[in-house]
């Protein structure tokens, strides 16, 4: 079995991660130790870190998701009330 690395990007880099199909999240993820990360350790494209560093950060993203949610989640119910308001006058109002 591999060696688990804990790593995130440099400061404003944007690193592929080859073996999910995308970009390495800002806050760090695990992946499995081979050529590909430690060439980026030495070159100083990413930055060791710790598994506690990362699950938190993918925590405040997801908090920060379903907080995003739930504000347009209420956005959108405000909207459709205020749009029934105006028919619920003009229903009452030619009675």
């Amino acid at each position: 079995m591999k060696k688990v690395l804990y790593i995130k990007p440099a400061e404003g880099l944007t690193i592929p991660d080859p073996a999910r199909g995308r970009h390495l999240p800002s806050y760090g993820d695990s992946v499995e130790d081979g050529a590909y990360w430690r060439r980026r350790l030495r070159e100083g494209s990413v930055l060791e870190t710790t598994k506690e560093a990362v699950e938190a950060g993918a925590a405040a993203v997801e908090k920060a998701r379903l907080e995003a949610e739930a504000k347009a989640a209420a956005e959108a119910a405000e909207t459709a009330a205020q749009d029934v308001r105006p028919a619920l006058s003009q229903e009452v109002s030619s009675s």
